[in-house]
This record gives C-alpha cells, structure tokens and sequence, in this order.
C-alpha cells in the first residue's frame, strides 16, 4: 500500500542514488512535504535533469477506514512502517481519500 505523491525535485545526489523532495494533501488541505530517497519512492532512476513534478509513491500501512459526514471515504495510513518515512514535520500518520492510496 503506497501514498500516491508528486516528487516536486532533486535534492541531493548523496546518499545514492539520490534524495528527492515530494508533496502531497491530506483530507483536511494540510500539505506535507518528505524528503527522502529516490529508490524508496520510485522504480524509476531520478536525476536533476528529470521532468519534474513526477508520480511518486510513499510506502504506508493502514490503520483504520472510516467515512466522514459528508460520505468521504477516509483511511488513516502510517509511514512509520514499513520502510520509517516522516514528513520535514515529523509526522507519520495521514487521513486520506482512498483514491490517494494505491494497493
């Protein structure tokens, strides 16, 4: 399960293989922003010459699905595991619309 994400831009070439910069909304309008490692967010290999902003996809684990009072389909993810990524802001937890999730 995967936090569907643009990846915005090339931070950093080390660690290899590089580290991107990506953004994402959740349910509420708050956006966040990650930074980490290309190889963990995309199949594809990442340069500073690559068409930014990209599909990008953040590893998560579900922790519980609810609908709202306006019959939104919310899921709560974390993306503490399983592969530990926290937003610039620490957080690892997310309420998002199903269609922002791929399984």
């Amino acid at each position: 399960m995967c936090i569907i994400v643009d990846i915005v831009e090339f931070i950093s070439w080390e660690p290899q293989p590089g580290i991107v910069k990506c953004r994402f909304r959740d349910v509420w309008g708050k956006e966040h922003i990650i930074i980490e490692k290309s190889a963990v967010v995309s199949a594809e290999i990442l340069t500073p010459d690559s068409l930014y902003p990209r599909k990008g996809e953040v590893p998560c684990s579900p922790i519980k699905e609810w609908v709202d009072s306006g019959g939104k389909e919310i899921i709560t993810v974390s993306t503490e595991k399983p592969s530990a990524v926290e937003t610039v802001d620490g957080l690892t937890e997310f309420d998002l619309l199903k269609s922002q999730i791929e399984v």
